[in-house]
């Protein structure tokens, strides 16, 4: 009997550190996933301001020639 609860308490401790070792994966493969995110999104948004600065001086520059006509 005594043998049968030291099995279980072994089992017990090593489903608790797979339970913990899983944790801290899904933690850091988050962190990653996020931190890849954040940079997907600066960098839409840097390409985006780039265009749309882009198209302003465009536009600027078709209404100046406009004016010279």
């Amino acid at each position: 009997l005594i043998t049968m609860f030291s099995e279980i308490n072994v089992i017990s401790q090593f489903s608790g550190q797979a339970l913990e070792s899983s944790r801290q994966a899904r933690e850091k493969e988050w962190s990653n996933f996020m931190s890849d995110f954040q940079n997907k999104c600066e960098k839409i948004d840097d390409a985006y301001n780039q265009k749309e600065e882009a198209l302003k001086e465009h536009y600027a520059k078709l209404e100046k020639d406009l004016l010279k006509n």
